[in-house]
């Protein structure tokens, strides 16, 4: 099984099951502030589980992953390594980070 750090932290990641899922079992939230409690529920419209993680360590971007990506305010996002924690599947071990801002896309 997969291994990625998130958050200062290392848990055992499976394929079947969407990271977003995963972290939360976990008590590690790809949410920031009250987007925990204000999301889509894993649907890909949101964006708000929004992560920054290596592409080759992952699942190929769903249709929707895709989309969300695409516009406000991640703008090409798959392109700047971003990813929707709860489109994607882990592949490989890794690590993920979480920007800072409602939509977790801000990094320094």
């Amino acid at each position: 099984m997969p291994i990625l750090e998130f958050k200062g932290k290392y848990i055992r990641i499976t394929s079947d099951k969407p990271l977003r899922n995963q972290l939360i079992e976990a008590g590690l939230s790809p949410h920031n502030g009250q987007s925990q409690w204000f999301n889509c529920k894993g649907l890909g419209t949101c964006g708000t589980c929004c992560i920054r993680i290596e592409p080759a360590l992952c699942s190929e971007p769903t249709a929707m992953e895709k989309s969300r990506l695409n516009f406000l305010p991640f703008r090409n996002g798959l392109q700047k390594g971003f990813r929707l924690a709860c489109q994607t599947r882990l592949l490989s071990d890794g690590k993920a980070e979480k920007g800072k801002g409602f939509w977790g896309e801000e990094f320094d």
